[in-house]
C-alpha cells in the first residue's frame, strides 16, 4: 500500500490543507518545532484507524477555529487508487472507502485493506520515533519469541503484562510449596473438616441405615420412572393414532368459529399494545401537569405576599456608596490636618532659604526664574572651566619661570664660549700648520678618542634626563586632559570633552615625537669618534710611530670642540626661544578663554537675578538653593490646591449623609444612620431577589406546562388516529375490537396447527389405521391408562417414603454438630472446587501461549536474527558483523569486526537505538511477505553521529523498494540530501 495524497478537512492546526506524494516511495516532511510533523502523522494514524476517543490519554487534535473535524487519503493497492475518508462519529468516526470505478465500501473493506492490523500493532512495528528505540535492551531469547508472537497484535510491552498478571493471578491463588496463597489455606481446611466429619459420621448408626434405606427408595424410584416412561410413550404413540380424529373435527369447529366472528382486517398490527403504551404515557403527563399547576399557583400566592419598597431599593447603591466612602471621609479629614501641619513646615524652610540667596523677591517672583537643565549645566560647564583656566594658568606660570631660566643660562653659555673661540686669522695660521705635519701622533688620538667617549657619555646622559623630564611633563598635562575630558563626558558637556579630547591627542603625538627626537651635536660627536677610530686604523696599518701632536694642533682641536659647542648652545638657545614665544602667545589665548568665562558667569548671575559677589563657587549651591525653594514654594501651593479639594469634598459628603438622613428620618450619627439604612436596603433586595427566584420559578413552570401540553395534545391525536384507523368510535369499541380480533389469531393459529398436524400425521394414520380399528386402539389406549395409574401411585408412595427418610435425615443433622460440620465441609470443599477450577484455567492459558510462543520462535527467530545482523552491520557501517540472542539469556549479545563480544547494555545510547532499529526492521522484512504497509519515522536519529545518520539514510533507500518511507524530520542538513520534488517543507505552508 502506498499513500498518494492527503486532503486535512479539520486536524490540529491545520485546515483544508492538501498535500500530495511524489511518485517515489521516499518521501520526506521537512519543518521545524511545532511545525505540524507529529500532527501529519496522527492524522495517517487516525484516518487509517479511527480518531481517539474522548476517555483516551492520547492527542485529538481538534481544531481550535470550528472548522470541520477529519479528512481523507488517497492511497494505491495493487494498481488501483483507494480514497479513504473519516469523519467524526461513534467509534473512532464514520469512515468512507470509495475506489476508482466509484464503488463505496465500508469498514470491512478497511480492515481487509490493512489485513486485520489494528493501530496499535501498527506503531509498534511500522510507525515510530526516537522515543520507541529505547525499550529492547531488557529482552531475551524466550522473550524475542513472544515479541514476534505478539508483535503482529499487540505494542512491544503488551504481552510481558499478561504473561506477568497471569503469573501473579496463580500465585495468588495456589503455590505447591507455599502456606499464604487462598487455595493452599483451603485445602488444610477442608482436610481438618473431613477429618472431623467421619469422626461425628461414626457416631450416628441410625443415620447411616437412613442413609442405606434412601439409596434402595433412590434405586426403586428409577426404576418406576423407567416403566412410567415407556407406558407414557406407548401412550403417546396410541394417541398419536387417534388424533386424526379429533384434529378434523377441531379444524371444523375452527373454520365455523371464524365464519361467525366479526371482520378484523383493518385492525392494526399490536394495536391493543399500541394503545396500551399511549395510555400509560399519558397518565403520569397529565397526574405532572396537575402538579405543575399546583406549582404555578402556590408561586403565584408566594408572589403576591411580597411587597417591595422601590424608595430604598433605589437607593440601595446611594448608601453602599456612601458606607464605601466613609473611611475615605475620615481619612480625607486626617489627610487636611496633614496637609496644613505640612504648609507650615514649608513656609519656614522657604523663609530660611529666602535669606541665604534672595531675600527680598516673593514667591511668584522666585518661580520665574528659569532652573532648567541647560542652566544647570551651563553653571558646571562654567565652574569647570574657571577651574580649568585657573590650573592653566598655574602651569603657564611654572614654563614660563623654566624657559626663562633656560633662556638666560643659554645667553650666559654662548657668551662664554664667543670668548673661548679663536679669531679667524690665527686659526688659520695654526691650520696651516697642521697641514704640514706629515704623520699623525696615535697617543693624541687615543687621548681624543677618549675625551669623545666621555663626552659622549655624559650628553647621553643629560639627554636622557632632559627627555625624562619632558616626557614627566607632558604625561601629567596628558593625564590632565584625559581626567577633564573624561568627566565633561561624564557631565554631557560634549564640546568642552570634544576640545581636550583633540588637545590629548595633540599632546600624546608631541610626546610620541619628543619620544623619536635625537640630539643633533651627540650625532656629531659619534661621527667625529667614528672617524678618529678610522684614522686611529689606518694609522695602526702603516706601522706609523708614536709621536706627541705640536701644540698648534691641540689649539685646533680644541677650537673645533669650542665651535661645535657653541653651534649646539645656539640651537637650543633658539628653541628655547621658539618655547618662550609660544608660551607668550598661550598667555594670550588664556586671557581671551578668562574673559569669555568671566561674561559667561555674568550672564548666568543675571539669569538667576542674583548679587554680582557671586563667585563661580558659590554659583551652583546658590542654583540648587533656587530650585529647592521654587520646588518648596510648588508643594506648598500644591498642599494649599489639595487643602481646598479635601474641603470641598468633605462638605459635598457630609451634605449627600445628611440629604439622605432627612429623606428616611433616620436618627443619631453618620455612621450608625448610614448602617440602619442600609441593614433596611438589604431587607428589600432580600425581598426583590426572592421575588426574581419566583418569577423565575413561575416561568420555568409555565414552560414545563406549555411543553407538557404538547406532549399531551401530540399523544392523544395518536390515540385518536389509531382508533380512527380500526374504524371504532372511541376506546371501548376499540378493545372491544382488539378482543375480538385476538380470538380470532387464536383460532388462525389453532386452525394452522391443525393443518400442520394432519400434513405432518398422515402417513401414520394410515399405517395404524391399516394394522388396529378404532376400538381395539381405544381398548388398548385404555389398559396403557391404567397401567400408567398404577405406576403413578405406586411412584407417589414410594416418593412419599422416600421424602419421609429424607426428612428424617435433615432432622437428624439439624439436631446433632454432624450437621453443622458437613453443611461447613460441602461449603468448604464447594469453594475449593471454584478457586481450583480458576487456577487450572489460568496455568491452562499460561501454559498455550508459551508453547504457542515457544513454536513462533523457533520458526522465525533464525531467519529474524540474520536479518537483524545484516541491518545492524549496515548501520554500523560493518563495526559489528553480528547479533546473536542465545537462549535463556537475558540480553543480546553483539559481536565486532575484531570478535569482541558486547551486551545490549553494554552499548551506547545511540548504538542500542540502531539496535533495536534494525530489529523493528527486520520484523517489518518478516512482515512483508504477507503485508506492505507505509513505513513512518518521526525524526528517531537524533543521537546518531554524521556517518551512521548517513547508513540509515542509504538504507532507507533500500527499504523503499518493498514499502513506502514517510520520514518526518526538522533538520535542514538532512532534508536538503534529497531532491526538492521529494520534500515537503512544512515551513512554507501558512497554518493557523
Amino acid at each position: 500500500m502506498k499513500i498518494k495524497q492527503l486532503m486535512i478537512y479539520g486536524y490540529g492546526k491545520f485546515e483544508n490543507k492538501f498535500f500530495e506524494f511524489h511518485e517515489d516511495t521516499l518521501q520526506v516532511i521537512y519543518g521545524e518545532n511545532e511545525a505540524g510533523k507529529s500532527t501529519i502523522m496522527s492524522f495517517i494514524h487516525s484516518i487509517l484507524f479511527g480518531f481517539p476517543t474522548k476517555q483516551q490519554a492520547e492527542n485529538r487534535y481538534e481544531p481550535k477555529q470550528g472548522a470541520a473535524y477529519g479528512g481523507y487519503l488517497v492511497v494505491e493497492d495493487n494498481h488501483q487508487l483507494v480514497r479513504i475518508e473519516r469523519l467524526p462519529g461513534k467509534n473512532g468516526g464514520n469512515v468512507t472507502i470509495e475506489l476508482d470505478d466509484g464503488t463505496s465500501k465500508g469498514e470491512e473493506y478497511l480492515q481487509t485493506l490493512m489485513s486485520g492490523i489494528d493501530k496499535e500493532t501498527y506503531r509498534s512495528i511500522f510507525s515510530f520515533d526516537v522515543h520507541g528505540l529505547q525499550q529492547i535492551q531488557k529482552i531475551n531469547s524466550d522473550q524475542i519469541g513472544k515479541y514476534l508472537f505478539l508483535s503482529s497484535i499487540y505494542g512491544a510491552d503488551t504481552f510481558f503484562s499478561i504473561e506477568d498478571k497471569l503469573i501473579k493471578q496463580q500465585d495468588l491463588l495456589y503455590k505447591p510449596s507455599g502456606k499464604k496463597p487462598e487455595l493452599n489455606e483451603g485445602l488444610v481446611q477442608l482436610k481438618n473438616s473431613h477429618n472431623q466429619l467421619m469422626d461425628a459420621k461414626r457416631q450416628n448408626n441410625e443415620y447411616q441405615q437412613l442413609l442405606e434405606l434412601k439409596e434402595e427408595l433412590n434405586e426403586e424410584l428409577t426404576t418406576l420412572t423407567l416403566n412410567k416412561k415407556e407406558n407414557i410413550n406407548k401412550h403417546k404413540e396410541l394417541e398419536k393414532v387417534l388424533s386424526i380424529l379429533p384434529l378434523l373435527n377441531d379444524r371444523q369447529w375452527c373454520r365455523n368459529q371464524l365464519a361467525s366472528l366479526q371482520n378484523t382486517e383493518d385492525f392494526p398490527e399490536e394495536g391493543l399494545k399500541q394503545l396500551d403504551q399511549l395510555v400509560s404515557t399519558l397518565q403520569p403527563m397529565e397526574a405532572q401537569l396537575y402538579s405543575l399547576n399546583r406549582k404555578k399557583e402556590e408561586i403565584q400566592l408566594e408572589e403576591e405576599a411580597l411587597v417591595l419598597d422601590e424608595d430604598l431599593i433605589n437607593i440601595v447603591p446611594t448608601v453602599q456608596h456612601l458606607r464605601e466612602q466613609l473611611p475615605v471621609f475620615e481619612e480625607k479629614q486626617k489627610r487636611m490636618i496633614q496637609i496644613q501641619q505640612s504648609t507650615s513646615k514649608l513656609e519656614h524652610e522657604i523663609t530660611l532659604y529666602k535669606q541665604r540667596v534672595l531675600p527680598t523677591m516673593n514667591d511668584d517672583e522666585l518661580l520665574k526664574i528659569s532652573t532648567t537643565i541647560q542652566i544647570k549645566e551651563s553653571i558646571k560647564k562654567s565652574i569647570t572651566l574657571d577651574q580649568k583656566l585657573k590650573h592653566r594658568k598655574q602651569m603657564l606660570d611654572e614654563q614660563f619661570d623654566r624657559t626663562k631660566h633656560d633662556l638666560e643660562e643659554a645667553e650666559w653659555k654662548l657668551s662664554n664660549l664667543k670668548e673661548k673661540i679663536l679669531p679667524d686669522d690665527e686659526r688659520v695660521k695654526l691650520e696651516e700648520q697642521v697641514k704640514t705635519q706629515g704623520n699623525l701622533n696615535i697617543k693624541q688620538l687615543q687621548g681624543e678618542k677618549q675625551q669623545l667617549i666621555s663626552e659622549i657619555s655624559n650628553r647621553k646622559m643629560q639627554f636622557k634626563q632632559d627627555k625624562k623630564q619632558r616626557t614627566i611633563i607632558l604625561s601629567l598635562l596628558s593625564f590632565l586632559l584625559f581626567t577633564g575630558s573624561l568627566f565633561f563626558l561624564i557631565e554631557k558637556s560634549w564640546i568642552i570633552a570634544v576640545v581636550l579630547i583633540v588637545v590629548l591627542f595633540l599632546a600624546l603625538i608631541y610626546l610620541k615625537k619628543s619620544a623619536d627626537y635625537q640630539d643633533p651635536f651627540l650625532h656629531h660627536l659619534s661621527t667625529k669618534l667614528s672617524n678618529i677610530e678610522e684614522t686611529l686604523n689606518e694609522a695602526n696599518s702603516l706601522q706609523l710611530g708614536s709621536s706627541s701632536l705640536p701644540e698648534a694642533m691641540l689649539l685646533v682641536e680644541q677650537d673645533n670642540q669650542m665651535r661645535l659647542a657653541l653651534h649646539h648652545e645656539q640651537l637650543l638657545y633658539k628653541q628655547y626661544e621658539k618655547y618662550y614665544e609660544k608660551i607668550v602667545k598661550q598667555y594670550e589665548e588664556w586671557e581671551e578663554e578668562q574673559f569669555q568665562s568671566a561674561v559667561t558667569l555674568s550672564n548666568l548671575i543675571a539669569k538667576l537675578q542674583l548679587d554680582h559677589n557671586f563667585t563661580s563657587e558659590t554659583l551652583l549651591e546658590a542654583f540648587e538653593i533656587i530650585q529647592k525653594l521654587q520646588q518648596l514654594i510648588l508643594e506648598k501651593k500644591q498642599n494649599e490646591k489639595e487643602y481646598v479639594d479635601l474641603q470641598n469634598q468633605v462638605t459635598h459628603f457630609n451634605n449627600n449623609i445628611s440629604e439622605v438622613i432627612d429623606r428616611f428620618q433616620v436618627e443619631g450619627s453618620s455612621e450608625y444612620s448610614l448602617y440602619e439604612l442600609s441593614r433596611r436596603c438589604q431587607s428589600e433586595v432580600e425581598k426583590k431577589e426572592l421575588l426574581l427566584k419566583l418569577i423565575e420559578k413561575k416561568s420555568e413552570a409555565e414552560d414545563a406546562i406549555g411543553e407538557l401540553q404538547e406532549k399531551i395534545k401530540y399523544l392523544s391525536e395518536q390515540k385518536e388516529e389509531l382508533i380512527s384507523k380500526s374504524r371504532c368510535a372511541d376506546e371501548d369499541d376499540f378493545r372491544k375490537l382488539a378482543k375480538i380480533h385476538q380470538e380470532r389469531e387464536e383460532l388462525l393459529k389453532q386452525n394452522l396447527w391443525i393443518e400442520k398436524q394432519l400434513a405432518s400425521e398422515k402417513d401414520t394414520i394410515i399405517d395404524h389405521s391399516q394394522l388396529k380399528s378404532k376400538i381395539d386402539l381405544t381398548e388398548e389406549l385404555t389398559l396403557v391408562a391404567k397401567q400408567l395409574d398404577v405406576l403413578e401411585q405406586s411412584e407417589k408412595e414410594t416418593r412419599q417414603r422416600y421424602s419421609e427418610v429424607v426428612v428424617k435425615i435433615q432432622e437428624i443433622e439439624q439436631n446433632g454438630t454432624y450437621s453443622a460440620l458437613r453443611h461447613s465441609f460441602e461449603n468448604e470443599k464447594a469453594a475449593i472446587r471454584e478457586t481450583a477450577a480458576q487456577w487450572v484455567v489460568k496455568a491452562i492459558a499460561n501454559d498455550l501461549l508459551n508453547k504457542t510462543i515457544e513454536r513462533h520462535r523457533e520458526e522465525k527467530l533464525p531467519a529474524l536474527i540474520g536479518s537483524i545482523s545484516y541491518f545492524f552491520a549496515k548501520l554500523t557501517s560493518n563495526s559489528y558483523k553480528k547479533v546473536i540472542l542465545p537462549v535463556g539469556k537475558q540480553s543480546f549479545i553483539v559481536e565486532r569486526y575484531d570478535g569482541l563480544k558486547f551486551l545490549a547494555e553494554e552499548l551506547s545510547q545511540a548504538t542500542a537505538e540502531q539496535l533495536y532499529l534494525s530489529i523493528r526492521l527486520a520484523l517489518v522484512k518478516n512482515i512483508n511477505n504477507q503485508l506492505h504497509l507505509p513505513i513512518m519515522i518521526d525524526d528517531s536519529f537524533v543521537h546518531f553521529d554524521k556517518q551512521r545518520t548517513s547508513n540509515i539514510l542509504r538504507l532507507m533507500e533500500e527499504l523503499k523498494q518493498d514499502n513506502q518511507v514517510i520520514y518526518f524530520t526538522c533538520h535542514k542538513h538532512i532534508s536538503v540530501t534529497y531532491p526538492s520534488e521529494n520534500i515537503i517543507d512544512l515551513s512554507a505552508v501558512q497554518v493557523i
